[in-house]
Formats: structure tokens, C-alpha cells, sequence
């Protein structure tokens, strides 16, 4: 009786954590959708393409957004995996790594300026240059609206 109930127990708590890990999956996928809806908003309230831009333009930034995003993923998980072996390094492992990371350093960079290049033959250097600037400003702003509805999460 006493084994049915711890049985009952754990099911009953492995179901709300699988419910509840689900749930912050699709808490933070609508964020995320929020905040590329915004930062779509913004970019083109404060770009003004012309409809011909515009129209070539879109994929080509969702293509360098999701690289981006990629590129931000693959990076810091490897620093994550990194983190936890860094003590047991030996010097001739660490500067393989490290030969490692400048090299997928490079390559982001590489990646990244190729659809730059991409995204100035469309719109031209001057609106490339300010979708720059402009994608630095959209974070500040996401950021200081973030402070906005969390202020005690603000750092001083």
C-alpha cells in the first residue's frame, strides 16, 4: 500500500515537472515572438524601405537574424560546456580550444559580413550602416522597457 502510494506520488510529480517545463518552452517562445514582432515594428517604422527594398530586403534580414541567432547559440553553449572542464584543462588542450574558438570566431564573422554585403546591394551602405546602429538601439530600448516592467530585477 505504502510502495502504491510513492508510485502515485512520483507519477504525479513527474507529470506537473513535464507540464510545467513545457509551459516555460511556450512562456518563452511567444516572448521570443514578441520580441521579433517588435523588433520587426521598429526596424521598419525607423528604416522606411521603399516597397522593392522592402520586399527583397525582409528575407534576407530573417536569414541574418536567424544566423545571428544561431551563431549566439552555438557560442555560448559551447562556453556553457567549456565552463564545467576548464580546471582539468591540460595547456596543450587549452590552446587547441582556444585555436578552436578563434576559428568559429572567424567564421561567425565571416557568415555574418556576407549577409551584410548581401543587405547593402539591396538597400544600399547608408541604410545598411543604420540597420546597425539601429539594431544596437532596438536592444538599449528592449532592454530599458524590460527595466520598465521589472524594476527590482534592475541592476543600480
Amino acid at each position: 500500500m505504502k510502495n502504491n502510494k510513492l508510485s502515485v506520488l512520483f507519477c504525479l510529480l513527474f507529470v506537473l515537472s513535464t507540464n510545467l517545463s513545457a509551459q516555460h518552452k511556450r512562456d518563452h517562445q511567444q516572448r521570443h515572438e514578441k520580441v521579433k514582432a517588435y523588433q520587426i515594428s521598429f526596424l521598419t517604422k525607423e528604416l522606411e524601405l521603399e516597397v522593392a527594398e522592402a520586399e527583397k530586403f525582409w528575407p534576407l534580414f530573417r536569414e541574418y537574424d536567424q544566423l545571428k541567432d544561431a551563431m549566439r547559440k552555438a557560442y555560448y553553449q559551447r562556453y556553457k560546456r567549456m565552463d564545467d572542464s576548464l580546471d582539468f584543462l591540460t595547456e596543450k588542450k587549452a590552446a587547441e580550444l582556444l585555436g578552436d574558438q578563434q576559428q568559429l570566431e572567424m567564421n561567425m564573422l565571416h557568415q555574418k559580413n556576407a549577409k551584410l554585403t548581401e543587405i547593402e546591394n539591396i538597400i544600399g551602405a547608408k541604410k545598411t550602416l543604420q540597420l546597425l546602429h539601429l539594431e544596437h538601439r532596438f536592444r538599449k530600448e528592449l532592454l530599458n522597457k524590460m527595466r520598465k516592467k521589472n524594476p527590482e530585477k534592475k541592476k543600480n
